[in-house]
């Protein structure tokens, strides 16, 4: 049996999944030690290029975390300002 473990990299959503990752932390829950954690402002603000540099980088996996499009804050923002350019 091998003890290999792979290393994930995670992005989790300031607004929803970082929370709850910070809750269980405050809880005294813990999470697993190959899972390195990245607080990001808003999940759909996540480049392609962010997913491969960590791949670059070392990391077995990657983790994105967060609302649907139609609830993220920054998707919110983005498609309001367009909506005001377009009227």
């Amino acid at each position: 049996m091998t003890d290999w473990e792979p290393k994930i990299t995670t992005f989790l959503c300031n607004w929803c999944s970082y929370g709850a990752a910070d809750l269980a932390g405050v809880s005294r829950f813990q999470y697993p030690p190959n899972f390195r954690v990245i607080r990001i402002p808003c999940s759909a603000r996540v480049s392609p290029k962010f997913i491969l540099a960590a791949l670059r980088r070392g990391a077995d996996g990657v983790w994105v975390s967060g609302d649907t499009p139609a609830t993220a804050i920054t998707w919110k923002v983005i498609t309001t300002r367009a909506e005001n350019l377009l009227s």
